[in-house]
């Protein structure tokens, strides 16, 4: 199933085809892997697209944490974590490729990492637990982080560390 409907995926691909005849500029490349990705119309396309971003703009963080979501939906997961790898590298501001990586970890059982990571991108998100509130977005990352985390430390036998996360994602969902 689609993430976007089909109408919009089959505009957005008219639009882009277009901006990428006229100009040949990375963000095409990337904006119409990015929507392929999307709308799960073409993986392979969206691999070749977003290759071509990167190879037009090799320092463009953005393109490695999509070309890594990508890599992990088609269970490519060791090139998924080389790519939100070089996005950290490149842009380590990014909570949600902490996230992102942590994820991959937890699919390959390798839930040290993981618990490592999504602490990561809880210390750069905890926007709400450390008193700001009002940012459905942060809520979200925040949210995730902690059940993903909790999850990790389950396997890693941390229980009560774990119960402690799934407290913290509770007190998240009340305020």
């Amino acid at each position: 199933k689609s993430s976007l409907d089909e109408k919009k995926c089959r505009q957005s691909f008219e639009v882009l085809n277009a901006l990428i005849k006229i100009s040949q500029d990375s963000d095409g490349y990337f904006y119409r892997g990015r929507t392929k990705y999307l709308c799960k119309a073409d993986f392979e396309g969206a691999f070749k697209d977003l290759n071509k971003a990167i190879s037009i703009q090799p320092n463009n963080s953005e393109y490695f944490y999509f070309r890594g979501l990508a890599n992990d939906l088609y269970g490519k997961r060791e090139e998924a974590i080389n790519d939100f790898n070089k996005a950290i590298d490149l842009n380590p501001s990014k909570h949600y490729y902490y996230y992102a990586l942590g994820i991959t970890f937890y699919n390959l059982g390798q839930y040290k990492d993981s618990e490592t990571q999504l602490t990561n991108s809880l210390s750069m998100n905890n926007y709400r637990l450390n008193g700001y509130t009002g940012n459905t977005y942060n809520f979200t990352w925040t949210y995730r982080s902690l059940l993903n985390r909790a999850r990790a430390r389950r396997h890693l036998k941390k229980y009560l560390s774990g119960i402690s996360d799934l407290n913290l994602a509770i007190k998240e969902c009340l305020n």
